[in-house]
């Protein structure tokens, strides 16, 4: 069994589970492959729009891990989860339909994203530099993969399918503003957004894995 961290103030009593602190690899890995990013971005001086490349690489990595945890779901709820104005089953077909639906969704919210930045609307460039940003997501990759399966009972047992498949937007719509809202804004701000999206990700870990 292990312990917990608690901390009181007033009448609300918080409880942060200290094996994700002491005892969780996945936490540490995703803190380091954040602070490469970021190290790599700041050293660099990289471009806004690398760095939003960077982050788009990040999500796509993302969505591909959460379509492995809808298909390899077990005993999953479909609570609340309509097909086509009907409640859905909780069938092998239903993971299947959501499975292809979030590809889809997913898939084109980024492809949209992608055009996005590929247009240098924001950045005033055209050039992707793709070679350092797959280098840098290349971390990303293997900590969200880790992740996955270091935590793979907790990943597929019992979850609602909707909850699972929604997730992800849940995730990366806040670190998409930043970046964006961030192009703009001198290299200090854009650091400091950088370091609220590194914090965003290990509370998303946190509250995912408690």
């Amino acid at each position: 069994m292990t312990k917990d961290i608690q901390s009181t103030q007033g009448n609300v009593i918080t409880t942060i589970p200290r094996r994700i602190f002491i005892y969780d690899p996945s936490f540490w890995l995703l803190l380091i492959s954040n602070l490469v990013a970021i190290y790599f971005i700041i050293k660099n001086n990289v471009p806004v729009q690398s760095v939003m490349l960077i982050y788009w690489l990040q999500s796509i990595i993302i969505g591909a891990v959460n379509v492995v945890r809808i298909l390899l779901l077990k005993n999953f709820s479909t609570e609340n989860v309509q097909i086509n104005g009907r409640a859905a089953a909780n069938t092998e077909s239903t993971r299947y339909f959501i499975a292809g639906f979030f590809i889809v969704h997913f898939g084109l919210f980024h492809l949209v994203y992608l055009a996005f930045i590929s247009s240098g609307t924001i950045t005033g460039s055209s050039n992707l530099e793709w070679a350092p940003a797959l280098s840098v997501a290349s971390g990303f990759l293997i900590s969200h993969i880790f992740s996955f399966i270091y935590n793979l009972k907790t990943e597929i047992e019992g979850k609602n399918i909707g909850t699972v498949m929604f997730a992800p937007y849940l995730r990366i719509v806040p670190m998409h503003l930043a970046i964006i809202l961030g192009a703009g804004m001198s290299l200090v701000a854009l650091n400091i957004l950088l370091i609220l999206k590194t914090i965003i990700d290990l509370g998303s870990h946190i509250v995912k894995h408690k």
